[in-house]
């Protein structure tokens, strides 16, 4: 099986790439074995992930840990959102300290 997966934010960091290809000798893998068989390719991506798991979207559609991939498919790894940061400087910006915008 082949998987072509694009990398995004810190993932691409990791790999020096935006996108890699990994081949696997099995019809199936869990999103979690993918996570860490691609964590063994690079020692950067294993401290990472442990402190940002990723969003995954496997050929568009949003996975879990658990749920598994199949056949050749192409798997986009980002770093999950946060929306403190963007609140906190608008906030900052409009001269309120409150931290929710309405």
């Amino acid at each position: 099986m082949r998987l072509k997966i694009k990398l995004f934010s810190v993932y691409k960091e990791a790999f020096g790439l935006h996108e890699i290809t990994v081949e696997l000798h099995a019809n199936e893998i869990t999103v979690e074995n993918l996570i860490n068989t691609l964590a063994t390719i690079s020692a950067k991506f294993n401290k990472i992930v442990k402190e940002f798991p990723p969003a995954i979207l496997v050929n568009g559609l949003p996975l879990q840990k658990s749920d598994k991939i199949y056949g050749d498919c192409e798997v986009v790894l980002f770093p999950p959102a946060s929306g403190g940061f963007l609140v906190k400087s608008f906030s900052s910006l409009r001269g309120t300290s409150n931290s929710k915008i309405s």
